[in-house]
């Protein structure tokens, strides 16, 4: 089974099943190594939010994860959730079109390097592995630049191109077969963040030997099976013996500093008075 069939699948298991979004967003948070070192990194961004309301921009938002988790962390702030896939959005709104969220969110179907506004008006943006999707990753970025208000703040989460999207050896191809490319120098990204006038607070690789053991632990290695439903108890049976193996590599990654790894966790602000770039 390729990754992106099974996000089309989860999407449809989850439509209409409140329950069934929140067993999702339950199973993300525990196998899902990425949402490890989001947590970590929006801890890190929770005190230095306004305290009067603000406006966050979900950037790709996909199944809603990360723009029901800015809602949970900060009550003062409001939403706009985008996406280019209208299932994922469909998916996400019935699960968070109820109190106390609804009020606090909107949906915007939208490619984002094509999405702007007349005035910078976000204090946070959340762009969670969306830009190795986009071809036109250029546009994305000055969008987004452009939208930040001066004193916000910018969440890059993206493969690095040190092994990211599933690829294992050079010219073997993404596992995610909707990248547009592998993966992202550390270096050559934070040369077009600050020419795009934002300051690098964070720029650290993850995703380093624990997370890549965890990562075929975990995902990698059973997902095919989950093609077959015969095969089901024995994934059970699978995770009984690797989950507790896998979590220790989560932990690990997460408390390491890798000097290579797959993924790349950015956390970047927009200095007062700086003038966006056309």
């Amino acid at each position: 089974m390729r990754y992106e069939l099974l996000k089309d699948r989860i999407a449809r298991f989850t439509r209409n099943r409140p329950w069934g979004q929140r067993l999702f967003y339950a199973l993300s948070d525990l196998l899902l190594l990425r949402n490890w070192h989001l947590r970590r990194a929006l801890r890190r961004l929770r005190p230095l939010m306004p305290r009067y309301p603000f406006w966050a921009l979900d950037a790709g938002t996909g199944f809603g994860l990360y723009a029901w988790r800015i809602l949970r962390y900060w009550p003062q702030a409001r939403v706009l959730a985008l996406d280019v896939k209208k299932t994922y959005l469909e998916s996400a709104r019935r699960f968070l079109h109820r109190p106390p969220y609804e009020e606090r969110i909107y949906w915007v179907l939208a490619d984002l390097e094509r999405f702007g506004t007349a005035e910078p008006c976000f204090d946070l943006i959340l762009c969670v592995d969306v830009l190795e999707h986009i071809p036109d990753d250029e546009a994305a970025l000055r969008a987004m630049a452009a939208m930040l208000r001066p004193g916000g703040y910018l969440l890059l989460n993206t493969p690095s191109d040190q092994g990211g999207s599933g690829v294992e050896q050079p010219g073997q191809g993404s596992f995610i077969e909707e990248h547009a490319r592998e993966g992202y120098n550390r270096d050559e990204l934070l040369k077009r963040l600050r020419a795009l006038g934002l300051h690098p607070m964070e720029a650290r690789y993850t995703y380093g030997w624990p997370g890549q053991w965890a990562w075929r632990l975990l995902i990698r290695w059973p997902l095919p099976w989950l093609e077959r439903r015969m095969a089901w108890p024995l994934i059970a049976l699978y995770y009984l013996f690797a989950l507790p193996v896998g979590l220790l590599l989560h932990a690990l990654d997460v408390r390491m500093d890798h000097p290579t790894g797959a993924g790349l966790l950015l956390i970047v602000r927009k200095p007062e008075g700086c003038e966006n770039i056309a």
